[in-house]
């Protein structure tokens, strides 16, 4: 949290994660909306900062260079290039051990999901009711553009089989928009380094027992000639995880990862002989305890079937 001096108040702060890849043509105007999006008032009335993690995923178009001119325009945005190609969770882990904030949401860096929903995704986090929030594109009546039927099947059978393992009663396991309190997303070891990384959360937040419900957003589907990148075969990797994470309970860090060191760019202030291998090892598995029950999404707290 930041101290203000001048109220004597803490400010919280939101990471706002965003991995990017090969997104040179959308990148500029994604992180102008996010930092246009309102934000919901802390707990105590006060006002929300935030912060915009940017982990480029080794991106071979020009988007190294929209970044450079985001970060002169933006200062509260820190930028990472990672070496080499890993993935969307990979990019994100990163993208954990780098954020300072006492509250997190990962946003994809295309138009799919709009961040003037923040309000809806943060506030039951913030007023102190749940630990995570997921977005739901399949919940409610919100506005979302036509969702190719195969497509919103596939959505429909993950969700279902990973309710099914983890006993949770969610409508949109594969959603981007997951926020959660920052303890929390720290405490979970992050393994997969594609596109699973939403099954596996998902596993690990049901293992942990952790407090999560829905809320219903808006969608505005990107099709694959326009970019979309994930496959028929992260259907299937999909499937893998969620069967292993039922099986393993991997759900607390317990032990060193080797993580990868990120070339510099003019957004890194960290010394660039820093080793590849860090220390990344959770002091404890317990969580503070929440602050208020009764969440005004309680009817779609997304609470164990058992």
């Amino acid at each position: 949290m930041l101290n203000d001096y001048n109220t004597n108040t803490f400010m919280p702060i939101l990471s706002i994660l965003i991995p990017v890849y090969n997104e040179e043509r959308l990148l500029e105007e994604i992180i102008s909306r996010v930092f246009d999006a309102p934000l919901p008032e802390s707990a105590d009335g006060g006002v929300i900062t935030r912060e915009i993690i940017l982990v480029d995923d080794a991106s071979t178009d020009g988007t190294a260079g929209v970044i450079d001119l985001l970060v002169e325009r933006y200062p509260d945005i820190k930028a990472y290039r990672l070496p080499q190609n890993i993935g969307k969770g990979g990019a994100i882990r990163y993208a954990i051990e780098k954020m300072s904030g006492d509250y997190a949401i990962i946003q994809d860096a295309d138009l799919e999901y709009d961040p003037k929903d923040y309000p809806l995704v943060l506030s039951p986090i913030i007023d102190g009711f749940v630990d995570v929030v997921y977005g739901s594109r399949f919940l409610g009546q919100r506005r979302w553009t036509d969702i190719f039927v195969l497509y919103r099947a596939t959505n429909y059978f993950l969700t279902w089989l990973s309710n099914l393992l983890t006993g949770l009663r969610l409508t949109d396991m594969e959603t981007c928009y997951k926020a959660f309190r920052a303890d929390a997303l720290r405490s979970i070891p992050i393994r997969n380094n594609r596109f699973n990384i939403e099954p596996e959360l998902t596993a690990k937040i049901a293992q942990r027992g952790m407090e999560i419900c829905e809320v219903a957003i808006s969608y505005d589907r990107r099709r694959y000639s326009e970019g979309k990148k994930i496959t028929w075969r992260d259907g299937f990797s999909a499937i893998y995880t969620i069967v292993k994470f039922w099986w393993i309970d991997d759900s607390v860090k317990q032990e060193t990862n080797k993580q990868i060191k990120p070339k510099s760019t003019r957004a890194v202030t960290e010394n660039t002989t820093t080793p590849t291998t860090q220390q990344n090892v959770t002091k404890t598995a317990t969580l503070p305890p929440l602050r208020k029950s009764g969440c005004p999404c309680d009817d779609r707290r997304a609470g164990h079937w058992r």
